[in-house]
């Protein structure tokens, strides 16, 4: 094993190469558009009519609001844990072989109600076996394209990168660093 003295890719290249990165900012949008969006409609409006009851909208929009930022900083620490994670294992973790056992490709076809048209969506598994410090380890990661773009084949070697302190959460070298000679 030897460590890897690899430049960092940046933000925008780890947004669409890691899953959690990218549905933590989407969930962080998300919350902060919930909550501004819900603020903006329970703003009165003026001249208008006063009412003798207020609308359940007004009643519950600051706690919709509240808990829309709530839910976005939730997601702004699963961003950032996950981001110093994957900085630190491209940093100072160590390069190890793999092993391709198995390739899983699951196909959902959706029927859009509206036309005849249907869309069909692919996500890609594959289960690696690996070695750190003595011990065999077993993972199974979701790949964002297919297996093929990364070079990875059934039965074939992978380089990861694992850290120490966390050889359960290794990175496939090809994703974030781009295709190595295999």
């Amino acid at each position: 094993m030897n460590s890897v003295p690899q430049s960092i890719p940046g933000f925008r290249s780890l947004y669409w190469a890691d899953f959690t990165i990218r549905r933590a900012i989407n969930a962080m949008i998300m919350g902060v558009v919930l909550a501004a969006g819900i603020w903006w409609m329970i703003q009165p409006v003026p001249n208008a009519l006063p009412v003798a009851e207020p609308p359940p909208e007004v009643v519950y929009g600051p706690w919709v609001c509240a808990g829309g930022l709530v839910f976005s900083a939730l997601a702004g620490i699963v961003l950032i844990r996950r981001y110093l994670l994957v900085k630190e294992i491209l940093n100072h973790g160590t390069a190890v072989k793999g092993t391709v056992e198995d390739i899983d490709i699951y196909v959902t076809t959706r029927r859009d109600s509206n036309s005849s048209q249907t869309s069909t969506t692919r996500s890609y598994y594959v289960t690696l076996r690996y070695d750190v410090r003595g011990f065999d380890q077993k993972i199974s990661i979701k790949l964002l394209h297919s297996p093929s773009t990364y070079g990875i084949r059934k039965d074939g070697e992978v380089d990861l990168l694992v850290l120490d302190s966390a050889p359960h959460k290794p990175l496939i070298r090809a994703v974030y660093l781009g295709r190595t000679g295999n």
